[in-house]
């Protein structure tokens, strides 16, 4: 029996159903008082990265829903991962007793501001060589069957990876399995397979519906540049193809031991097709199809942002395009929300998961 600094204990009948199911929830993993004050931290930390992105804060609170890298922002956030209650437990569900911090990030589901995650299997997106690894959900407030809840199809870890979901434009279909909804309270913890495949719906029930997510994978996981092009991480990635990833953006917690062993992966090369906008390139293809048709080589989302700027825009490209001019109102708010998206990624590589001016965006100009 494995007992971690709260006096949490593991057993061997979790680590079997973990194994079996590709899930499991720990309960009241955290005090409630430790959930508050990292909310209280989160909260602070959104209002910084506002005022360090120049977005006001209204602007931020409604649009950005995915703030990454926390551990390196906010020591609160560094301890528990790496020194506390998370960085005592995640190395338990690994055969070596060790395990490698991929990245941390915070997704928050306002209620009547929110969107469905559609059913996905989070290795499909990692750059790294193997799917040996897994993510810990920490909810930071009690959460029923509408509060867009993790819901898991038990044993799907079990089928092997499948290609990555377009969040935009795939959708899979699960209703003939066994789907488990996943309710917890504040300091539950979600332990979740990377191969599991899982969805969120929308939120309808509370304020707001936030949760803190670590995703831990293989200490000797090597970098896998062509399974996941696009991946935000791979920006911190210090090393060569198929060499082990680099410590200090990709930490180790556990006795630390590189296996020579390197894994075949799969090429995911659908993820870079750029002849239509996918969730993998919106960003990149709506920025180069404004700034040829504004004519404008500056930054296109700082641009748009102001509000004299966003109008003179919505204007040239419904008179480019002979849009109806019922189409401006929306036009304007599209390009609003892109613009605050594509400043906050610029900045500290936030963003809005649901992707839903991406898809307006593509709807209206058709590509």
């Amino acid at each position: 029996m494995l007992q971690n600094l709260k006096s949490v204990m593991i057993t061997n009948i979790d680590l079997n159903f973990y194994k079996e199911n590709g899930y499991l929830i720990i309960r009241n993993f955290l005090t409630k008082d430790k959930i508050s004050k990292l909310n209280k931290r989160y909260k602070e930390l959104r209002r910084k990265l506002a005022k360090q992105s120049k977005i006001k804060q209204e602007d931020y609170d409604k649009e950005i829903s995915q703030i990454r890298d926390i551990w390196r922002l906010e020591e609160d956030y560094n301890r528990l991962i790496l020194k506390e209650e998370i960085s005592l437990t995640a190395p338990l569900f690994f055969l070596d007793q060790s395990c490698r911090l991929l990245h941390d990030h915070i997704i928050n589901k306002p209620i009547n501001n929110n969107g469905i995650v559609p059913w996905h299997q989070d290795y499909t997106y990692w750059p790294t060589d193997n799917p040996n690894g897994l993510s810990f959900w920490l909810p930071f407030s009690d959460l029923d069957a509408n509060a867009g809840v993790l819901q898991v199809v038990p044993k799907s870890h079990l089928w092997g990876e499948d290609k990555p979901i377009d969040f935009m434009n795939d959708e899979k279909d699960f209703s003939n399995h066994n789907i488990q909804y996943l309710t917890v309270n504040k300091g539950d913890l979600v332990i979740l397979d990377a191969l599991t495949w899982h969805r969120s719906s929308n939120n309808i029930s509370v304020k707001e519906r936030i949760a803190y997510i670590t995703l831990w994978i293989s200490t000797s996981s090597r970098y896998a540049p062509k399974h996941a092009s696009w991946h935000p991480v791979n920006d911190n990635v210090e090393v060569n193809e198929g060499e082990v990833l680099n410590d200090n953006w990709f930490p180790v917690i556990g006795t630390k031991k590189i296996m020579n062993q390197k894994t075949p992966y799969r090429y995911n090369d659908s993820t870079e097709d750029m002849s239509k906008i996918t969730m993998f390139n919106a960003s990149k293809i709506t920025r180069n199809f404004l700034q040829k048709h504004l004519e404008k080589e500056e930054n296109i989302w700082q641009y748009l942002y102001d509000e004299n700027n966003l109008k003179d825009a919505v204007h040239k490209l419904t008179d480019l395009f002979k849009l109806s001019k019922n189409n401006e109102k929306e036009l304007q708010e599209i390009l609003h929300s892109m613009s605050i998206n594509g400043m906050a990624y610029q900045n500290h590589r936030a963003r809005n998961v649901y992707n839903k001016s991406y898809v307006k965006f593509k709807k209206i100009f058709k590509i």
